[in-house]
């Protein structure tokens, strides 16, 4: 019996590639993954082609429609534009020629957090929703906006770039993308570790200062308080200009629990026009949301 096509969808990360076979329904049948080199562009490019390659070893007789890939950075027009110092040397690099000339087969490459907010549109959290507004929260903060069940990139693919908007009050620390000021500085997990570390003298984990916050320790709670306020603030923001019909959270930060969320909540309140203009809801895909998103981007560009 001949065997459902399937697209690959790759996930670049500052710290792994995944690379799985998603059927037509998002459901994952297969996948692989590996670390993601810190050796430059070239050794991610190799890194990803090869994950693809064993993948296809491991399952040969599935039929293979195209291949989409989400990564951070600035994508544009399938072309990787620049990217921050956790993938050094990844803008220009040729992935989608790379992919196409490997597997004969289109490719799609997009930004991650774009990717997941597709997988959310199609599959998740936001299906039906005409306009959501998507934040992710993990070392950085990352957003996208849908409209009409389309991801909308913007003219130079930045459109939702939550993390790279101004903090106001909140001095001019510097961000990974080389701006300062930006809320990504200030209310993504790297950003908390900061604050901590600047407060009291030492550097711990997000994890080790939410147990330090669970546990009472005041300036723990506090930073935590801090970050998801400014966030809130950004968000809040947002939903006055854009009007979505829902906002949509994910990252790993939110679950650090509820002192976080009940903040962040309170601050998207306290700036919206209306207090429950945009309700805030959790994203429905979990770790894998951009790997599926990347890979119905593909399905839906080679149908």
């Amino acid at each position: 019996m001949t065997e459902a096509p399937v697209a690959i969808g790759v996930d670049i990360g500052g710290t792994k590639i995944l690379a799985a076979m998603v059927d037509g329904d998002g459901a994952i049948v297969a996948s692989v993954r590996g670390a993601t080199p810190q050796a430059g562009g070239r050794a991610i490019l190799a890194a990803t082609l090869h994950l693809v390659d064993e993948l296809r070893a491991e399952h040969p007789t599935r039929p293979v429609m195209a291949c989409g890939v989400g990564t951070a950075g600035v994508v544009v027009r399938n072309q990787i534009v620049s990217a921050n110092t956790l993938l050094p040397g990844w803008a220009g690099q040729p992935l989608a020629e790379e992919l196409e000339s490997a597997l004969h087969r289109p490719a799609v490459v997009t930004n991650d957090v774009h990717a997941a907010a597709f997988a959310e549109v199609e599959r998740g959290a936001a299906s039906g929703a005409s306009a959501a507004l998507f934040v992710a929260v993990g070392t950085g903060v990352g957003g996208a906006f849908s409209l009409d069940g389309r991801i909308r990139d913007g003219r130079i693919g930045v459109a939702g770039s939550i993390g790279h908007t101004a903090a106001p009050g909140r001095g001019d620390r510097a961000c990974p993308c080389g701006a300062r000021g930006h809320v990504e500085a200030y209310a993504g997990g790297r950003g908390i570790e900061r604050s901590y570390a600047e407060r009291l003298g030492r550097l711990e984990t997000l994890h080790e200062i939410a147990a330090r916050a669970r546990d009472g320790e005041r300036p723990a709670a506090e930073v935590i308080v801090e970050a998801a306020e400014v966030l809130g603030r950004a968000i809040g923001g947002a939903v006055n200009l854009l009007d979505p019909d829902l906002v949509v959270l994910g990252g790993g930060v939110p679950e650090i629990g509820p002192l976080y969320l009940d903040a962040l909540r309170r601050a998207v309140r306290a700036e919206a026009m209306l207090p429950d203009q945009a309700p805030l809801v959790r994203a429905e895909m979990g770790a894998n949301a951009t790997v599926i998103g990347a890979a119905l981007m593909a399905s839906r560009a080679a149908a």
